[in-house]
């Protein structure tokens, strides 16, 4: 059994009636608040103490998750609890089954499988299961799925750099310095800026030469186009030929006057082949152009023709 003071007030009611002396109720008010009996099986008479610390607000989507769990559901296709997973930002939720003897492991690979495929990692994720979610668990599945990364990962650059490889065997190393001239490669039938001739096998393959700008990328350079060209500036190396020192510089690319004019369309697809390109086999199409004779038709990509004029391939299928 504990015993006690009767309070500040009560104390001091009993002790004034046998003692007296100066700050005797000062004494009596100190002693009770100091009284380490009373702080050991007294409440306190106030206001819960602790302000509320609300979670910070994310700032976009699936940023900061909260999880909870549903638990003594009667069972439904072998699952009795519901995992819910909530963005703290739409409040957009998932609801997953779970059975009711799941682990950290169990609920962090059908989060991987289920919620990661969707929105990606979070940067936070707010969960009270303490008891299941102890550090030990997690870490042991995040150690496995960094390992599983890293393999992957290892196998990538394996096919990446053998993929590389072989591309590299048929093609050379360019780059350009800023300040130096180059010509530029353009085909007539997809550039509107550049001049129509009656026959394509007589046209200019090459413009310029023109300044190289700036270099973007690895393998991309923007060019000092004339103001009134209506082409992009930023042209891949494989489209650009060095210029020799001397040579004319040409400012200005062949006009159209009609911009109409310059879209050159298939009229029809006269025959077709399949030949040997970089070792590979690459099927062509002899196209007759809309305005040409059928002696100036091209021989073309089939891939690439097929790209560009989707509607004619579409209105005329061939096998």
């Amino acid at each position: 059994m504990v015993g006690g003071h009767s309070g500040m007030l009560g104390t001091y009611q009993r002790m004034k009636d046998f003692f007296y002396w100066p700050g005797l109720k000062k004494s009596v008010e100190a002693f009770v608040q100091e009284c380490d009996t009373c702080k050991r099986n007294k409440n306190e008479h106030c206001k819960p103490p602790g302000l509320l610390q609300p979670l910070p607000i994310p700032e976009q989507a699936w940023q900061d998750v909260s999880m909870d769990f549903i638990e003594g559901l009667p069972k439904s296709l072998g699952s009795d609890v519901i995992l819910v997973v909530v963005d703290r930002f739409t409040k957009y939720s998932h609801f997953l089954p779970l059975t009711a003897h799941y682990t950290a492991k169990s609920v962090a690979q059908l989060y991987f499988d289920q919620i990661h495929i969707l929105h990606g990692l979070p940067r936070s994720l707010v969960t009270d299961r303490d008891k299941v979610f102890t550090m030990a668990a997690v870490d042991d599945w995040c150690k496995e799925r960094r390992q599983l990364n890293i393999v992957l990962r290892e196998n990538l650059l394996k096919a990446q750099n053998r993929i590389k490889q072989l591309a590299d065997r048929d093609r050379t190393d360019r780059s350009f310095e800023i300040g130096d001239y180059v010509y530029l490669k353009l085909q007539p039938y997809r550039q509107s800026s550049a001049a129509i001739r009656k026959n394509f096998k007589l046209i200019a393959k090459y413009y310029g030469p023109y300044e190289v700008l700036q270099k973007v990328g690895t393998v991309a350079y923007k060019l000092k186009l004339p103001e009134n060209s209506l082409i992009h500036p930023v042209f891949h190396v494989s489209m650009l030929k060095k210029s020799t020192k001397g040579a004319a510089v040409e400012g200005q690319l062949p006009q159209v006057i009609d911009e109409s004019a310059g879209k050159v369309l298939p009229l029809a697809i006269l025959d077709q082949r399949v030949v040997n390109k970089r070792g590979r086999s690459a099927k062509q199409v002899l196209v007759h152009w809309d305005g040409m004779t059928v002696e100036d038709s091209t021989w073309e990509d089939w891939v690439t023709f097929d790209t560009q004029f989707p509607e004619f391939v579409k209105a005329n299928p061939r096998d």
